[in-house]
């Protein structure tokens, strides 16, 4: 079976979305936050002192951080979005390419290169969004976005083919 497709921007962004590192990252992101947050706010409420405004000026020092907080988290992700989309135009992700599916491999031919995997190094496939991805490690898969088939039905084929192929790797 051999199939003929470009991945697009959105192909890679789901492969980013669903792959172990991207999941790890974002964990990491939420778990500094808070913590960075809350220092700030104990460091503003022993700086507000004991006066009168004390109370109204910490409600100011918390709205603040709050906006603070909104702030980075939204420069974070304009950021990250950013340097996915230089990522990808400067990849070779994008380029025109060829995957054959057979009996015994998989054959991927791109324009600068051409790389063939035995079915033994692949240990799963998954599929989301009408892309199949076959994983050969956590963060690397092999991406067939959804528009490499015609039909429904010839993108299940391939992916039952693919499967089938991977549970008799010895």
């Amino acid at each position: 079976m051999k199939l003929e497709y470009a991945l697009t921007l959105k192909d890679y962004k789901t492969f980013k979305s669903i792959s172990k590192r991207n999941q790890q990252m974002s964990k990491l992101r939420f778990l500094i936050i808070p913590p960075v947050f809350l220092l700030v706010m104990l460091i503003f409420w022993l700086a507000s002192g004991r006066s009168a405004m004390a109370g109204t000026q910490l409600n100011l020092v918390i709205a603040a951080a709050f906006i603070g907080l909104f702030a980075n988290l939204a420069f974070i992700l304009f950021v990250n979005q950013r340097r996915q989309n230089r990522e990808f135009s400067k990849s070779h992700f994008c380029e025109p390419r060829s995957l054959v599916l057979e009996d015994t491999a998989i054959i991927d031919n791109g324009l600068h290169q051409t790389t063939s995997w035995k079915w033994s190094a692949f240990k799963h496939v998954t599929s989301a969004n009408g892309c199949i991805y076959i994983w050969i490690e956590k963060f690397q898969a092999v991406i067939i976005p959804a528009t490499a088939f015609a039909t429904q039905e010839e993108r299940q084929h391939a992916f039952e083919f693919i499967k089938e192929r991977i549970q008799q790797r010895p």
